[in-house]
């Protein structure tokens, strides 16, 4: 790996077998950012039409009072380019459940979805989850050109919303990570979900990425020991067969 840090990014790379290595860069690309609290949460893809990495994730005002959805993109994963807002509480769209006084878009997911064969990609196109509003819910957004760049709220946001009281999300649901699995022709999003007192998965399938049906119960509960409070903020990916979560 070339370890020229001129891009000042941080990138973990796992060698397959023995674990993790971390980059010797620095942070995250952090240009223009000096305003905010820098960015987080990211969502990566490699977009094939474009040959770019590109990378989502929020950035927060310095008082944490506000916060958006922002992009970057790198040709090699290593040199990024500086960040900039794509979504947020008054842009592209105002809608009222992402609420006027706690304007926090946060935690979005990525997926770049193929509509035609590899040689044609004039029909692809992106979708994003993302976490908005008090209670937190989910909504979705799409980009129908396939640099991802341009993006459009859905009409019925939010999508995924709380549960009904005393089930186990019925405070809030958040934190999506979603995938678009082929075999079964489904989208399916583990979240964040809370009673106000416990932080669990949960789980839920949809033909389109707009129509939801959950799993009654959390997916991945609290533990007994280091993880008795919460099991949160799932991160999967399906490879092969399994998914693997982190």
């Amino acid at each position: 790996m070339d370890n020229d840090c001129d891009g000042a990014v941080d990138v973990t790379l796992g060698d397959g077998d023995s674990g993790w290595q971390r980059s010797v860069c620095g942070a995250l690309i952090s240009d223009d950012l000096t305003a905010t609290n820098g960015i987080d949460q990211p969502t990566i893809i490699y977009n094939i039409s474009q040959n770019k990495y590109q990378l989502w994730g929020r950035v927060r005002s310095l008082n944490s009072a506000t916060s958006w959805i922002s992009y970057t993109e790198s040709a090699d994963g290593l040199i990024w380019s500086a960040p900039t807002s794509v979504l947020s509480a008054t842009s592209p769209s105002t809608q009222a459940w992402e609420g006027s006084s706690n304007q926090k878009l946060a935690f979005p997911s990525v997926i770049y979805q193929t509509n035609a064969t590899p040689d044609d990609t004039s029909d692809d196109f992106c979708e994003m989850w993302y976490h908005a509003g008090s209670p937190l819910q989910i909504g979705r957004a799409r980009s129908d050109d396939n640099s991802c760049s341009s993006w459009t709220k859905d009409l019925g946001n939010p999508v995924l919303v709380k549960g009904a009281t005393g089930t186990w999300d019925a405070n809030s649901v958040s934190s999506p990570s979603v995938i678009y699995d082929v075999g079964s022709d489904l989208y399916k999003i583990w979240y964040t979900g809370s009673n106000g007192t416990l932080l669990q998965t949960g789980y839920a399938t949809s033909p389109n990425g707009v129509l939801w049906t959950k799993s009654p119960n959390p997916v991945l509960t609290i533990g007994t020991t280091w993880d008795n409070k919460r099991a949160v903020f799932a991160r999967v990916l399906q490879i092969d067969s399994p998914y693997r979560d982190w």
